[in-house]
């Protein structure tokens, strides 16, 4: 699993992967900008959107 910003940066390194499964993946990101992401698994491509509250 690899996220990157918009930039197309690689911030995996930013993040915790806490579990995942075929059809979740939990990640930490209260570090991590309101913006939008990229989580690539495997072949897959999705956009993450990340929003205060």
């Amino acid at each position: 699993m690899k996220l990157y910003s918009m930039l197309g940066r690689d911030i995996s390194n930013a993040v915790e992967f806490i579990s995942r499964s075929n059809t979740k993946v939990v990640l930490r990101i209260n570090n991590l900008n309101s913006e939008t992401y990229f989580l690539k698994v495997g072949n897959t491509t999705r956009m993450i959107n990340k929003l205060e509250r």
